[in-house]
């Protein structure tokens, strides 16, 4: 074994240790895809048809990988886990092979060193999710694509553009990234074609584009200001803005993304001396000459896809193009994804919760390295592979409606890596500085990793993430077993639990976001469905109240079938913990009741007319018991057992008739309700301004009647003496 194969081990050996204690953690806030996926291929190796028997939004090729992983190693999470892992690794090995052949074996390494390193991959691939097979198929045509260009020779061309159809076949997010190798291939193929295209990149990479950026922006803000100062309405406001520094929200705000466009156009001209009519007309003239060879390399992108997708998704259902390319597109709008890229990274630097930017941090650390050697070195950037991130800039920002975030732009991202890889070893440096910038780049790296690997599965960052989430699920698996409810006729809203307990339900209906989110259903019809299909109990979750609180059609659908659960349903069982993580199982009925309860941030809920009004929990020698609340039906009672830190208080509840319920706790000294807002405690058709035994709380959307020992307001805090509480509706 030589050096360079010691070397090697090294990224190899990272790669595992960074992943390995990733693999087995559950977090219900961003497991509802991995469910997803887990559950479809399940229902794959059951017989089902995607596209057909079961609603599917992405191309069909990770889906029939797992299900063929499941089948030959293990129906379980973890096992579905390894086969994102697998690709990582093929990853590494590949982005090896990719440097060597566009520099040396030390490019090489590095690159792979990188992708080790990388703290978007790091959690990225011990998930199950595209991402991993993603960056795969991205960097084995980016091996192509520079054998092509280092040997001239076609098929390389051919395989680079194969391989990336065949990816493309996973998920769309690998598109832009396609169309922009598609289109540099394109232009290769005529020396004057290649030369414009090169001039182009040239220009956009040039260091004296952040001068013509900088004085774009200040031009920018001066017209802002100028404009609102002179016609000052709420019209011109909302519409014009500083694109990249304010968030776009509205479409008419694209004018102004225009506008800075604009100026920035101008000011490059008159920068860079650029006449570029003839050279437009010329590129036109001359890519209509050019297509016969056009047509060849689009049909290794067809013939990618066609081997795929046509016997997998468009020979099965006509509804495919729907399902997997058509909704997707209405979910985000082009052109607007990079200023809100940039106004995202500012929000969240703003709001002190920096580690929502780690994905950003190896792009972040190249760029200061290729700056800091620019300083006093010049170089040149690799031609083929400038011409190749110039066209990703424009599919991935200007033409396709890709979400702004960088586990969608991955693809793009590995082709700057390597930019700036081989841009920063092309420098003439001594070895010393060059090895120090390195050293620099890795510590900082390993850091961040650690701190990622660390504190993310435990929830001390400000990252989504449900610590609770498998005992949550093993409590709701323990529940049905010891209760001996079937496991048949299940919905959850979120798969992962479905998948993860082993409950049956409607195949059609798994994805329940691309259902209500992309297809717009509404929530309450949605449950219809379910009952129409059967479905005898529905389980809601911790991922459900999150989402419920997205954009405005999020809230309607989400919020709508939620609270139409806890009016007309029976709640069976449900736990919760203090930093948000619950889970609950419903009994699917036609009641109707106005005032119910469950369980919400380790207390118990006070829900009238299916919202959420008030947190109850007891309290015993001054001691909150409101860090965990289990809810669990014991016929015709419910027990309701309250935690603190390191000790418990089991109580009984009673469902009354017409909505409402009666709490005993023994032993306990009074019972808190918190209100989001301060409620009036009404006795005797007036404000109470004493202690009572009965009243009514009187909210602004919702009132009920509670009665008890020496009930009183404290602040927006309802406070009850004694170990008896009952909460019922008004009539």
């Amino acid at each position: 074994m030589d050096r360079r194969d010691i070397v090697f081990l090294f990224p190899v050996a990272v790669y595992f240790l960074l992943r390995l204690p990733l693999l087995h953690p559950m977090n219900a806030y961003m497991d509802y895809d991995e469910g997803t996926y887990l559950l479809m291929a399940r229902m794959i190796n059951h017989g089902h048809l995607l596209y057909r028997d079961i609603y599917a939004v992405h191309p069909p090729l990770f889906y029939y990988l797992l299900a063929l992983w499941l089948r030959i190693f293990g129906d379980t999470y973890v096992i579905g886990r390894l086969l994102s892992l697998t690709f990582g690794l093929f990853s590494i090995l590949v982005a090896y092979f990719t440097g060597r052949e566009l520099r040396d074996w030390k490019l090489g390494t590095a690159f792979s060193v990188l992708l080790a390193f990388d703290p978007l991959m790091v959690h990225m691939n011990t998930v199950v999710y595209h991402e991993s097979s993603i960056e795969f198929f991205t960097l084995l045509s980016l091996y192509f694509f520079i054998r092509y260009f280092k040997e001239k020779r076609p098929p390389f061309a051919y395989l680079s553009l194969f391989v990336a159809g065949i990816g493309s076949t996973s998920k769309f997010t690998i598109l832009p990234y396609l169309a922009a190798l598609y289109l540099v291939l394109l232009l290769a193929t005529d020396e004057r074609l290649w030369d414009y295209t090169s001039r182009v990149s040239s220009v956009l990479f040039s260091p004296r584009q952040g001068a013509v950026i900088v004085l774009s922006y200040l031009l920018m803000v001066a017209l802002v200001v100028v404009t609102v100062v002179i016609l000052p309405s709420n019209v011109v406001r909302n519409i014009l803005i500083v694109p990249g520094i304010h968030s776009i929200t509205f479409l008419n705000q694209r004018v102004s993304v225009g506008i800075l466009l604009a100026i920035w156009g101008v000011l490059l001209i008159y920068a860079f001396r650029l006449s570029y009519v003839r050279k437009l007309y010329t590129s036109i003239v001359l890519l209509l000459k050019r297509w016969r060879e056009a047509f060849l390399l689009a049909s290794f992108v067809i013939l990618g896809k066609a081997i795929i997708e046509l016997p997998l998704g468009l020979l099965i259902s006509g509804s495919y193009l729907n399902q997997t390319y058509f909704e997707q597109g209405s979910r985000y709008s082009p052109i607007i994804n990079l200023f809100n890229l940039f106004a995202g990274f500012l929000s969240n630097l703003q709001s002190s919760s920096p580690e929502f930017l780690y994905s950003y941090v190896p792009l972040l650390l190249l760029l200061a390295i290729y700056a800091f050697l620019r300083l006093h070195h010049r170089t040149s950037l690799n031609t083929p592979l400038a011409n190749l991130g110039a066209a990703n800039l424009l599919f991935y920002f200007f033409v396709a409606p890709v979400l702004p975030n960088m586990r969608f732009l991955y693809p793009m991202t590995l082709v700057f890596y390597l930019l700036l890889l081989d841009s920063i070893m092309a420098f003439n440096v001594p070895k010393r500085k060059l090895m120090a910038s390195f050293t620099v780049f890795l510590l900082a790296l390993s850091i961040l990793d650690i701190g990622l690997v660390a504190n993310m599965p435990a929830g001390k960052l400000s990252l989504a993430w449900e610590p609770h989430t498998k005992s949550l699920r093993d409590d709701l698996g323990v529940y049905l077993i010891s209760h001996n409810i079937s496991r048949s006729d299940f919905y959850s809203i979120n798969p992962m639990t479905a998948y993860y307990l082993h409950l049956s339900e409607p195949p059609y209906y798994v994805d329940n976001f691309g259902l209500l989110y992309l297809q717009r259903n509404s929530g309450v019809d949605f449950l219809n469905t379910l009952r129409e299909k059967n479905v005898s109990r529905v389980v809601v979750g911790t991922w459900a109240y999150a989402i419920e609180k997205g954009d405005a059609t999020l809230m309607r659908n989400y919020g709508g079938l939620i609270s139409a659960l806890r009016n007309t349903s029976t709640l069976e069982f449900a736990e919760s913990y203090s930093d948000g993580g619950v889970i609950e199982l419903y009994h699917l009925q036609n009641l109707s009741r106005n005032l119910t309860f469950s369980t919400f941030k380790g207390k118990l809920s006070v829900i009238v007319g299916g919202v959420q009004i008030g947190l109850l929990y007891p309290i015993v020698d001054n001691r909150s018991f409101d860090e965990r609340t289990v809810i669990s039906d014991e016929s015709n009672t419910y027990r309701v057992a309250f935690y603190s830190d390191n000790d418990g208080v089991s109580c009984t509840l009673l469902a009354l008739d017409g909505g409402g319920f009666s709490l005993k706790c023994p032993n306990v000294d009074e019972f808190s309700i918190e209100f989001k807002k301060e409620p009036v405690l009404i006795s005797n058709g007036r404000p109470a301004k004493e202690a009572v035994d009965e009243a009514i709380i009187a909210l602004p959307n919702a009132a009920f009647n509670i009665s008890g020992e020496k009930i009183e307001m404290k602040g927006s805090s309802l406070h009850v003496r004694g170990d008896t509480i009952k909460i019922k509706a008004t009539r």
